[in-house]
C-alpha cells in the first residue's frame, strides 16, 4: 500500500476525536475514525503534528544547549529528552539533534567528540 500524506479533513477530524476521547485508547480513536489509517498513525499523527502544546517555531539557542547536555546526560533516550522540553516531540528532538550534529551546531559536542578521540589514541 503507498503512503498518503494526511489530509486537511483527516486532521481535523483526528483532533476533533481527540478532544472527545483524549489520547489514551488509540484503538477507539481509530474505530472513531474508520479510513485507511491504522491506530499507530493516528498516533504518531497527534504526537508528532497536530498536538496543539507543540512548539513549530525555530529551535532557539537556549534549547540546543538544554538538547545537546540531556543528551550527552541520558544517551540517544529522545522519549525522555522530549518530555523534559516543553513543546517538542520525540521526533522534533531526535530530528534537531541529527540534523544539528551532522552540520556541527553544537561547537560543545564537536570538542568533547575530538577529545574523546584523543583520548582513545
Amino acid at each position: 500500500m503507498r503512503r498518503q500524506s494526511f489530509s486537511v479533513e483527516e486532521d481535523q477530524l483526528i483532533s476533533r476525536i481527540v478532544q472527545q476521547t483524549g489520547v489514551d485508547d488509540w484503538s477507539l480513536v481509530k474505530s472513531k475514525f474508520g479510513g485507511r489509517r491504522t491506530s499507530k498513525q493516528l498516533r504518531e499523527r497527534w504526537q508528532n503534528h497536530l498536538d496543539p502544546r507543540l512548539s513549530t517555531s525555530e529551535w532557539r539557542d537556549d534549547e540546543d544547549e538544554t538538547l545537546f547536555s540531556l543528551q550527552r546526560q541520558l544517551g540517544n533516550k529522545w522519549k525522555l529528552i522530549s518530555q523534559l522540553m516543553s513543546g517538542r516531540s520525540e521526533n522534533a528532538v531526535k530530528n534537531r539533534w541529527y540534523s544539528a550534529a551532522t552540520r556541527k551546531k553544537f561547537p560543545h559536542w564537536e570538542r568533547q567528540r575530538e577529545a574523546e578521540e584523543t583520548e582513545e589514541s
